[in-house]
């Protein structure tokens, strides 16, 4: 992984660019933290509490939860990326929230059955 490829410990001071103008992109350690104490990307989803695993993708590694139709925060994550991409006004993530509490939204086909009701 790239922790490890990095050597990236608690308390290192590192290197960031920014990738594609938004996305920060660690480069190297400048140096190490205090201790060496090095770490790695969570095995357990923090929303859920299921396992994780790591895509890579070019030069970049994503963390994904392993199920991610069955937690919550990746399906609302999934809505609320779908209604960024088609400008649906008023689908902010607290709204997205509470219609997939409610049930109104569980997928993103679901946006197109919603009533004024």
């Amino acid at each position: 992984s790239i922790f490890s490829r990095l050597g990236l410990t608690h308390g290192a001071r590192v290197e960031v660019t920014r990738r594609g103008g938004v996305i920060p992109m660690v480069e190297r350690v400048i140096v190490p933290g205090p201790g060496a104490i090095a770490f790695g990307p969570p095995s357990h989803c923090p929303a859920c509490g299921r396992g994780t695993r790591i895509n890579a993708e070019k030069e970049a590694e994503f963390l994904y939860c392993e199920d991610p139709s069955a937690c919550v925060q990746a399906r609302t994550a999934t809505l609320e990326h779908f209604a960024k991409v088609l400008e649906l006004d008023g689908f902010g993530p607290k709204i997205i929230e509470l219609a997939h509490e409610a049930g109104f939204l569980r997928e993103p086909e679901d946006y197109f059955a919603l009533t004024a009701e």
